[in-house]
């Protein structure tokens, strides 16, 4: 009897070691999601703001080239304009 009272005990503390290691590993995948998450929330800011700046710099970009072709056309009507001037 003396036996199985200590192999119960054994298997008693084996079995609250385990416990904890679950609840260890648990807490781990818990702050390795979190990790993931808080990354991937970041990594979608960067490309958001990556994303504003092209869109940014392609609208300055065509601004300048329809100012820069806009002012061609004047300069190629004024000098088709200016002989018939008066």
């Amino acid at each position: 009897m003396a036996g199985f009272g200590q192999k119960g005990m054994i298997q008693m503390m084996d079995h609250e070691r385990t416990e904890r290691e679950l609840q260890e590993v648990f807490e781990e995948i818990q702050r390795s999601y979190e990790a993931l998450v808080n990354n991937a929330l970041e990594a979608q800011k960067q490309t958001l703001e990556l994303a504003h700046s092209l869109y940014k710099s392609s609208a300055e970009a065509q601004s300048q080239s329809t100012r820069a072709t806009l002012g061609l056309w004047l300069s190629s009507l004024e000098t088709i304009v200016r002989p018939w001037r008066p």
